[in-house]
């Protein structure tokens, strides 16, 4: 099935138009030009999606194929036309397409526009008016906008998402204040919408090869991601030898390439290097006894007691902290140590409840005030708990102790590019 319906006759004309734009784009910013390359255009008023049918009232992008409402594209002017390819393409290049998860694909569309559109300004691309640009999310990934515009909408009432200050427009008469549709954050899908706020083109889940009415599986996400690092490494390439890769491409290229981390195989290589083994003659090598080889087997002690906090402060979103608790579950079944200790610490520790694998954890954080890493480590210091490793999940925003205790830490932060005093950091994809 075809992730297309009710597609209408355009003039000649209008495609013409929309060609054009694509191949202004490959001459004057070969980056975006190459990736747009890649996308079959369609012309359409609805698109089929897993959420049902939705009608498209500008344009929309799933990875394969770039959708142009023709009453879009005619009050478009030619520069729009391309800024709005550009725009489509850097949601592509930003993997958005992939990344969304469990969303809200309003607000993952608002989160995604934030992310990309002050590259794009920055590149002196022409957007249509109403765009949506906040200076305060310079450089922040899509995931860190959502979950702040999700605590926003959250706090603002029944009138949805508060209105951002430094939200500007940029198109027909160059920068203007939004014209107010913030509040529309979050309606689209019921109204049978694409989402898209901004009006400049917005981003759909890549489609499954079952067709454009399920979810695509995380396997081809995943190939999905890989096609396009490969495509957004040959467009770089082709920039490059133009000269004409635009400022802050480079840092989005590099986060793209950089290898996402399992950071529950991370754990299980922390906890084997915690663990020490060794060789007993006690207990032979089964392996070999019928080859007439008695040789010593590997002895490894239990993993024994680990400390897992909980990072409930305000910074940490509710979704976060559920995700939190799939973590703690993980560990506690997959690792299976003799117990965890799970703290809730924002300012302080709140609550501090020992589980054993099979019990069933308390999944409502305590806290949601300032952070403070310290308390944890004194407590368990007052306890004297001997801990074969302490597990510290969060967002990495608060105080640290000034001394290493003399179990191994690892910090499992939901932002990149973080540092610790002491212990090891790894990463875990914020769910919204």
């Amino acid at each position: 099935m075809s992730n297309k319906i009710m597609q209408p006759d355009v003039p000649e004309k209008m495609r013409i138009r929309i060609s054009r734009a694509r191949t202004m784009l490959v001459l004057d910013h070969p980056f975006f030009g190459v990736l747009a390359l890649k996308l079959k255009v369609v012309f359409c008023t609805h698109v089929v999606t897993p959420q049902g049918v939705l009608q498209l009232d500008t344009a929309a992008t799933d990875g394969v194929h770039c959708f142009w409402n023709p009453a879009f594209v005619e009050a478009c002017s030619d520069n729009e036309l391309i800024g709005v390819w550009a725009h489509e393409v850097m949601h592509l290049a930003a993997m958005h397409h992939t990344r969304q998860g469990n969303r809200d694909p309003d607000l993952w569309n608002d989160a995604g526009d934030y992310a990309i559109n002050i590259t794009l300004v920055g590149a002196k691309f022409t957007l249509p008016n109403s765009v949506l640009i906040n200076q305060r999310y310079r450089g922040w990934a899509a995931e860190q906008i959502y979950n702040d515009l999700l605590q926003r909408r959250n706090g603002g009432g029944p009138g949805g998402r508060q209105t951002q200050p430094g939200d500007t427009g940029q198109g027909h008469g160059g920068q203007q204040t939004r014209n107010g549709n913030d509040g529309a954050s979050g309606q689209s899908q019921a109204q049978g919408k694409v989402p898209d706020n901004g009006r400049c083109g917005a981003v759909l889940m890549a489609p499954a090869a079952a067709g454009p009415t399920q979810a695509p599986s995380p396997a081809e996400l995943a190939q999905h991601e890989v096609e396009w690092q490969i495509a957004i490494t040959q467009a770089a390439q082709a920039a490059r030898a133009a000269g004409k890769l635009p400022a802050g491409i480079e840092s989005l290229i590099e986060e793209v390439r950089r290898p996402k981390i399992d950071w529950r195989a991370a754990l299980r290589r922390f906890i084997d290097r915690t663990n020490p083994s060794d060789y007993s003659w006690s207990r032979p090598n089964r392996r070999f006894i019928a080859q007439g080889l008695y040789l010593p087997s590997i002895v490894r002690e239990g993993v024994g007691e680990l400390v897992v906090v909980r990072d409930t402060s305000a910074s940490v979103s509710d979704a976060t902290q559920a995700q939190f608790n799939g973590e703690i579950s993980a560990i506690l079944n997959e690792i299976r140590p003799l117990g965890i200790w799970v703290l809730d610490c924002d300012l302080a520790v709140h609550r501090a409840v020992r589980y054993e694998p099979g019990d069933e954890i308390a999944f409502t954080a305590m806290g949601r005030g300032g952070t403070d890493f310290c308390p944890p480590f004194r407590w368990v210091e007052e306890k004297g708990i001997d801990p074969k490793a302490l597990i510290y999940l969060t967002d990495m925003e608060g105080h640290f102790p000034s001394k290493p205790p003399h179990y191994p830490v690892l910090w499992v932060s939901t932002e990149r590019d973080t540092e610790a005093p002491f212990g090891e950091i790894t990463y875990i994809e914020a769910d919204a």
